[in-house]
């Protein structure tokens, strides 16, 4: 005669969902955060960056105004600055990371859900 052991430690698969997609919108905002926070950062550098090459061009004029004779060279080097600071980087490492980090938690979630379930059909 074969006894069928039932341990009522399976869960039901609504809450297993309702879990899941609990961490799913949290992972989803969690990234979404990231992301403009990491967007907010790569301006206020851009910011502090032009307020920078600002302060270099006036200070280069005033003292273009002082020496009239090296002007044109002073213009040169400016412009070569204003045009460095318009080709940053518009996109980070933060990114690629998270996006490893998500795939890391689903696939993780994946397989202890799968683990879950064939431990419970060995267990009845």
């Amino acid at each position: 005669m074969s006894k069928i052991r039932r341990a009522d430690q399976g869960g039901s698969i609504v809450t297993f969902v309702i879990v899941g997609v609990v961490l799913a919108a949290l992972l989803i905002g969690s990234v979404y955060y990231l992301k403009q926070r990491g967007d907010q950062v790569r301006k206020d550098q851009a910011i502090a960056t032009a307020d920078k090459l600002r302060a270099d061009e006036d200070k280069a004029k005033s003292e273009a105004a002082d020496k009239s004779n090296t002007s044109g060279a002073v213009t040169d080097d400016t412009d070569k600055n204003v045009a460095a600071a318009k080709n940053l980087p518009a996109t980070g490492a933060e990114m690629s990371v998270s996006s490893l980090v998500g795939i890391f938690l689903m696939s993780t979630m994946t397989t202890s859900y799968i683990s879950s379930r064939r431990k419970l059909a060995r267990s009845l």
